[in-house]
């Protein structure tokens, strides 16, 4: 609000997979999408991700930024995924996954939430080495640092707080998160969205 937010906090790409990949490649590649009881689905959140262990899927996404990079030079910073939370992918690779050991059932997705996203920012760093990336957390379906994949400094991660409060009392969950993410070597900020009522 006063106009000082810095390069790795200010998106310059929103990036998410809601409704441009199914026009996109529903047809031509339903591999890309997240199994669910069975079958492939591309809906509304939290049935709205990719599959995150199709690497295709993370070589499309990066080649997609880069050439959103390479069209528009001045942007800096590349936010993956709109802020909702998801459910699981549950083809046999991704069940099979070394971060789907340390994840509940469709609760605390961290592992494979995060560690999808430093697959994209490492291809793009290839070409774009400055690029910042950022994330978002959200409730218990994605809020710890992954213990997998490093994010490391070119990733800024804003920690929502408990949205309906603006009592101290209740934001202590997300300074906590906030001070986990910042020992993984993270910066953060620490975001939110009361209502008139609250």
């Amino acid at each position: 609000s006063l106009c000082s937010v810095p390069r790795w906090g200010k998106q310059d790409i929103y990036y998410i997979f809601w409704n441009n990949w199914k026009k996109r490649f529903w047809e031509s590649n339903p591999d890309y999408f997240m199994t669910r009881d069975g079958k492939r689905v591309s809906e509304c959140y939290p049935l709205h991700i990719p599959c995150f262990t199709n690497p295709e899927v993370v070589r499309r996404t990066a080649a997609d930024i880069i050439e959103d990079l390479n069209k528009n030079p001045s942007k800096t910073t590349v936010k993956l995924f709109c802020d909702a939370p998801i459910y699981q992918c549950q083809c046999e690779r991704c069940k099979a996954s070394p971060e789907r050991k340390y994840a509940g059932r469709d609760t605390a997705s961290c592992e494979e939430f995060y560690g999808f996203q430093k697959r994209v920012a490492d291809i793009v760093h290839q070409s774009h080495p400055g690029v910042y990336f950022l994330t978002q957390t959200k409730g218990d379906s994605y809020f710890r640092p992954p213990r997998l994949a490093s994010l490391g400094g070119l990733f800024t991660v804003s920690v929502l707080t408990w949205q309906h409060s603006a009592k101290v009392s209740d934001l202590e969950f997300a300074v906590e998160t906030a001070k986990a993410w910042k020992a993984a070597g993270v910066r953060t900020t620490i975001f939110s969205y009361p209502r008139y009522d609250d």
